[in-house]
């Protein structure tokens, strides 16, 4: 097996998938990674529309969970690190599993029935290769700095999705599957140390297939395909549009293709910090300036809001100005006005990613849903119900903010041209880098779940 790294999504050799929800941590849209330089980004998305990205997949819209096989020869699964320590010492059966999420309707049906089957197969495995494929082993592993190599113990789990047409969350799939995806090592405390990209989840596969334990009772257990992107139709043209957005973008700041996505946003929360201390009459130094950004975009919390309302004021030249400003940065603090003010921040590019994964799903052909015109369909009605809700509440905010999201339905074509899938994960190697990234692309998908679930899961 190709070992991979353990930074953020960046990996020696073969990249790796990375899931989201449960144990899985979240992986990264292309806008969020802040190493990622704007040559990289130009370069990303002419290989993207040019269908030179081989390594890329289907996004299931699915639950998670990981499971593996005990020293006893028991399936156990788990849900969070706690289930993974001590090499799944306090991880659940598949009882646990339904135990877990008793009393949760339809879901409760999806975990523990795929518990179950999931369990029942990988029963079926002979005892040497349960020891091979899920025993304990010795791994030649990064170090938590990922500067150097270690051997340390480690144990896999492998990760595995839910299909329960009736847990849909916005893609219809119609039939009931559970999809194995990779392989995650984690040594004793629970800490990830190694992976792979699909080689092990396939040789499950296989291995099941031949015992005829692929088909249980209630799933068909399989894996996802790789897809083929094709060119897309106008390539130049379409990647030139996206180009002379970036260039937009960097004129806008005084920035060159050598800078980062990080070095951008940072410098844009710089200037906010900087009008706003202007508009309170506040003489702002640097020092401050440093600490706000490191605290908003990087989520650095030392100094905490105390000791920075103090900085500010130590700092002040002359007292006009401070106690406004201070409100300003407290008010600025709290977890609204932050993510309000970082998704200002972000909008250029995410927006602009956005448009490449609808320009990209909308040339894609081959997706999970048994019938991805009847899906498509069903999601437009799904859409148009909460719209007609949102009429009938004759709320202008919330009109607003559907709004908001249906923007770019409509930039993706609007609600007849909706892909039924919730988008992709590929991989991509800067040219001169000696590691993959892994990212996920999901064009429209994002704001059609938040419309689909605005009423469904609002706050109340």
């Amino acid at each position: 097996m190709k070992k991979l790294t353990n930074t953020f999504a960046q990996y020696h050799n073969d990249p790796v998938v990375l899931l989201e929800g449960g144990l899985y941590g979240h992986m990264s849209h292309v806008y969020e990674d802040m190493s990622l330089s704007f040559y990289d980004l130009k370069d990303m998305i002419s290989r993207l529309l040019q269908g030179h990205i081989k390594s890329v997949k289907e996004k299931v819209d699915g639950q998670a969970l990981a499971v593996s096989i005990n020293d006893e020869g028991q399936v156990i699964f788990a849900r969070n690190k706690g289930h993974i320590k001590n090499f799944g010492q306090n991880a659940l059966d598949w009882k646990g599993v339904c135990e877990t999420f008793d009393d949760r309707g339809d879901l409760t049906d999806a975990f523990c029935y795929a518990s179950k089957d999931i369990s029942d197969a990988l029963s079926k495995l002979p005892k040497k290769s349960q020891d091979l494929r899920f025993g304990d082993y010795d791994a030649r592993v990064p170090t938590s700095d990922g500067k150097s190599m270690e051997t340390t113990r480690v144990k896999r789990w492998l990760n595995f999705e839910i299909i329960w047409p009736e847990t849909t969350n916005v893609v219809p799939y119609n039939h009931r599957l559970i999809i194995l995806h990779n392989y995650d090592s984690f040594d004793i405390d629970g800490v990830k140390r190694d992976s792979d990209f699909n080689e092990f989840a396939e040789k499950i596969r296989n291995e099941l297939e031949e015992l005829n334990g692929d088909i249980q009772k209630k799933f068909k257990i399989s894996t996802m395909s790789m897809l083929s992107l094709p060119p897309i139709r106008n390539f130049e043209q379409q990647r030139d549009e996206f180009l002379s957005r970036i260039t937009a973008i960097l004129s806008e700041t005084g920035m060159n293709d050598s800078n980062k996505l990080g070095e951008y946003y940072a410098r844009r929360v710089r200037d906010i910090i900087e009008q706003a201390a202007n508009n309170n009459g506040f003489d702002l130094n640097d020092d401050i300036v440093n600490v706000l950004v490191n605290r908003w975009l990087y989520g650095q919390k030392k100094p905490n809001i105390r000791d920075v309302m103090n900085m500010i004021k130590t700092s002040a030249q002359q007292y006009d100005g401070v106690d406004q400003f201070q409100q300003w940065v407290k008010t600025s603090d709290t977890r609204d006005m932050l993510n309000k003010m970082l998704a200002d921040v972000k909008k250029p590019i995410k927006d602009m990613v956005t448009d490449l994964g609808i320009a990209v799903m909308n040339n894609m052909k081959d997706f999970l849903t048994l019938d991805p015109t009847g899906a498509s369909v069903d999601m437009k009605n799904a859409i148009e119900k909460v719209l007609q809700q949102v009429e009938a509440t004759d709320d202008l905010e919330v009109t607003k903010k559907i709004d908001s999201y249906l923007a770019s339905v409509h930039r993706a074509g609007g609600l007849d041209k909706i892909v039924p899938s919730e988008g992709l994960t590929f991989t991509y190697k800067p040219e001169h880098s000696e590691t993959h990234s892994v990212y996920k692309l999901t064009g429209a998908f994002a704001d059609i779940n938040q419309i689909i679930g605005f009423f469904k899961y609002a706050r109340t």
